[in-house]
């Protein structure tokens, strides 16, 4: 069996499953698989619980306006694709007070995100950087409003630690398990309305939650009583599920490997 960390298929026959859920893999997609895909009844991710972040300074210090809506973009620079910088383009249009963060590993790592970013359109000015230290790697997420997801590459571990910490983010659902890791996650926290079907809609919905200000404390509030849930990041429940998910592949009848 495989799990997690290679989204497509493995290609090898001697693979028999690939372990996903009904959210991340959808029944049509079989066919680009050799191996069978064994859905749990949770998450395919297993989830962490909620943990208040604690910022070590104020967003003064990294030269964020006041009054600024921080939008997390804590993501490396081969998750940027074309289209998906150009729908983060459209969302910084149309909310003027709207800053980027951005917090690369390394130097290169920090000049690659800058190329790719402003190389597509997103001014120099609406980007900000946060340190990628061990004070940072929790305090940078109490620094931010909300997030947003990759596409079609989305978000998994990254979105995990982004709603852990009471971050709302907004997905664009894809037709593959690689586009689809962060619905998965938003979709077994109960968080649907984070979920876009269509770039139209994950423009509008991430343009609604950045300036609405109501909209997004009730959505932060929902997040954070989501992952406080102990039954939602119980690790004996995803243990039992996972074997449940063995059991009933060991009663399937053995696959032709021809």
């Amino acid at each position: 069996m495989t799990h997690l960390g290679y989204h497509g298929a493995v290609g090898l026959r001697e693979v028999d499953w690939k372990i996903s859920d009904a959210v991340a893999d959808l029944p049509d997609g079989a066919g680009a698989l050799r191996e069978r895909v064994l859905p749990l009844d949770v998450c395919v991710m297993p989830l962490r619980p909620f943990a208040a972040p604690r910022a070590h300074h104020d967003r003064g210090t990294l030269g964020l306006p006041p009054r600024a809506v921080v939008i997390a973009a804590f993501v490396g620079a081969q998750k940027l694709a074309p289209r998906c910088v150009a729908l983060w383009r459209r969302i910084l249009d149309r909310v003027p007070d709207a800053r980027l963060l951005v917090s690369p590993v390394r130097e290169d790592d920090a000049a690659a995100l800058l190329r790719r970013l402003t190389g597509l359109g997103i001014e120099p000015a609406r980007i900000s950087r946060v340190p990628y230290e061990p004070e940072w790697r929790e305090a940078r997420y109490a620094l931010v409003d909300l997030a947003l997801d990759t596409l079609p590459y989305s978000g998994g571990d990254t979105t995990a630690a982004a709603l852990a910490a009471g971050v709302p983010v907004v997905t664009r659902i894809g037709s593959r398990h690689a586009g689809r890791v962060t619905a998965s996650i938003l979709a077994h926290a109960g968080l649907h309305e984070l979920i876009a079907d269509s770039d139209e809609r994950f423009v509008e919905v991430a343009v609604r939650l950045a300036s609405d200000a109501s909209w997004r404390a009730a959505l932060r509030a929902r997040v954070r009583e989501a992952f406080s849930d102990p039954d939602l990041s119980n690790p004996a429940r995803h243990a039992a599920a996972l074997e449940r998910a063995c059991l009933h592949a060991l009663a399937q009848p053995p696959r032709d490997v021809a």
